[in-house]
């Protein structure tokens, strides 16, 4: 409610209310450029119309701890067609409103996967429609601002075989490594390609065939790629009843021979879900499930060798659903590995870290899909989880670094909205913690993200790094405020406190504080008067901490 002396100036003329808006532009902006999580997700994309959207992807940014989230919509129907949007640790959203558009080129697209590309952007693959008669592969390369680096028509990977199921890997350059299956009338193959960081094709305009032309079945999505940690990639697929693995260098050239290395064979019973990994060491992690339902995992050196003679994970069966992609490094040359409601952490001689049957992310009332995990950088992890409890929603676990669950048998639901959320993904915030994004559906359609902390906490709690340092907080209500307003602030131990209040021009206008006090929480406040108890004007201020050789500042307006 406006005070009835401002309504008095601003009868009295124009100025007093230019003021005034002037100045809650500014704070709006300013609160923009700070960037605020909020309850249930940021928007990152929504519509209210019944349109539909692919599942989102993510991948983390140059900083480490913000991310690149891009999906397939279909607001311009028919056709679908890629947007990507940029968000950082603090939650601000940099580039334009739903995202920014990654093909211009005729007809749809969608399926898209993403990875960072090292040059402090990402780069993007998708399945393809402009072309009628074919569904081909493209790819795109976009800067930190959003600019697209491979034209407007992004760079098809192959002039010659189209197919689906695209998978990428970073080549350390730049660039990426990709693989994808083309489904012939009655054969299959598997098809790779590189394409450098100008956007050019390296393993020529038609890319490498890793595998067949056969008549055995290649499945769905199980043709994956992964690096080799010098400057190749290793490919794996599952044919039929046979796992094997083919060994790139960054020329294309084959290492493993003219087959690939065999690391599994089942008489041509199914063997699917097929993952890799690279160790970080000289190794790559493989891992499937069997037609009985039992997961496998092996490990191969960059010399082709299986190093495992059995490839059972006993006591860890594919049930109860959960994902059965889920496989990341310790950052020890171990892995962490999920299947089924469960997460098991081996290390790099494969001995089985968490007991038997792993560490449960969750108990068995509750239906569960569509995992993913990010490391916490502490020996654990933080799952999330697509979770029927009521109603589909996206559940969190932290499993500690001893296989403990930390945050109940149920995990921390993300969103307390009943509506179907679905499709989670999770990036490292660089902190321990994750963000994450998911698709939504009400009445419409949104993908949303969210923030959660290494201790569990969502939302806003862990401030922006320029507000925040270490337990070392500040903020202040109202604002903006008239006559007066409140600023909290917590200390991480005793020490001496000094807070004060500058203007824009950086002169000092009143010291508030300046004692020693005890570690905790503490407010102070401010009443709108200068060192001499003269009222200040009405404008912007910065309020700011000191302490232990730390200084925070923040924004306030102060209207009369």
């Amino acid at each position: 409610m406006i005070p009835n002396k401002m309504i008095t100036n601003i009868e009295k003329g124009g100025v007093m209310i230019k003021t005034f808006i002037s100045l809650l532009l500014i704070l709006f902006f300013s609160n923009i450029a700070e960037g605020q999580w909020i309850k249930n997700g940021l928007v990152v994309f929504d519509t209210i119309t019944n349109k539909t959207y692919s599942l989102p992807q993510i991948a983390g940014d140059a900083s480490g701890t913000g991310a690149y989230i891009c999906w397939a919509d279909i607001r311009n129907f028919p056709y679908e067609n890629i947007y990507a949007q940029r968000i950082d640790s603090s939650g601000k959203i940099y580039w334009q409103r739903n995202g920014v558009l990654l093909c211009h080129a005729s007809g749809g697209r969608d399926w898209p996967q993403i990875i960072s590309d090292g040059d402090g952007g990402f780069i993007t693959a998708w399945e393809d429609y402009r072309n009628p008669n074919s569904t081909d592969i493209y790819s795109q390369k976009v800067d930190i601002n959003g600019k697209l680096l491979w034209g407007d028509s992004a760079v098809g990977l192959s002039n010659k075989y189209p197919g689906l199921f695209v998978k990428i890997a970073s080549d350390g350059d730049g660039g990426a490594f990709y693989t994808w299956i083309y489904y012939g009338a009655h054969d299959y193959m598997v098809l790779a390609q590189k394409v450098n960081k100008l956007g050019k094709r390296e393993w020529g305009d038609a890319g490498i065939i890793v595998a067949g032309p056969s008549e055995k079945v290649i499945y769905n999505h199980d043709a994956v790629i992964s690096v080799d940690g010098n400057g190749g990639a290793v490919i794996t697929w599952a044919e039929s009843g046979d796992i094997y693995s083919q060994r790139f260098d960054k020329k294309g050239k084959r290492l493993w021979g003219e087959k690939g290395v065999l690391i599994s064979t089942n008489n041509d019973k199914s063997q699917i879900f097929v993952y890799t990994i690279f160790d970080g060491i000289n190794n790559t992690y493989v891992t499937w499930v069997n037609y009985d339902g039992i997961l496998h995992l092996q490990k191969i050196t960059n010399e082709g060798l299986l190093l495992w003679k059995s490839d059972k994970i006993d006591s860890m069966p594919y049930t109860g659903g959960g994902g059965a992609r889920r496989l990341i490094s310790d950052k020890e040359g171990g892995i962490f590995l999920g299947v089924g409601r469960s997460i098991q952490h081996i290390d790099s001689s494969g001995k089985k870290l968490w007991g038997d049957h792993g560490a449960y992310y969750i108990d068995s009332t509750a239906e569960v899909t569509n995992s993913q995990m990010v490391n916490d950088g502490d020996g654990g992890v933080i799952n999330v989880s697509q979770a029927t409890i009521g109603y589909p929603q996206v559940v969190a676990q932290k499993i500690d670094k001893y296989g403990k669950a930390s945050w109940g048998k149920k995990g921390k639901p993300l969103t307390d909205n009943p509506e179907m959320h679905n499709f989670p993904q999770i990036v490292s915030d660089g902190n321990g913690g994750g963000i994450v994004t998911w698709g939504s559906k009400n009445i419409g359609f949104a993908v949303l993200a969210l923030r959660i902390t290494n201790d569990g906490i969502l939302t806003r709690v862990s401030e922006p790094n320029a507000n925040r340092e270490g337990d070392l907080q500040l903020k202040n209500y109202p604002n903006p405020f008239n006559p007066e307003t409140t600023i909290l602030y917590t200390i991480p131990k005793k020490g001496l406190v000094e807070i004060k209040i500058y203007d824009l021009q950086g002169k000092e206008v009143i010291c508030l504080e300046k004692t020693i006090q005890e570690g905790g929480e503490h407010k102070t406040r401010w009443d709108g008067r200068t060192n001499a108890a003269v009222k200040a004007s009405s404008g912007m201020y910065f309020y700011q901490i000191v302490f232990d050789n730390k200084v925070l500042t923040k924004k306030m307006i102060l209207i009369h």
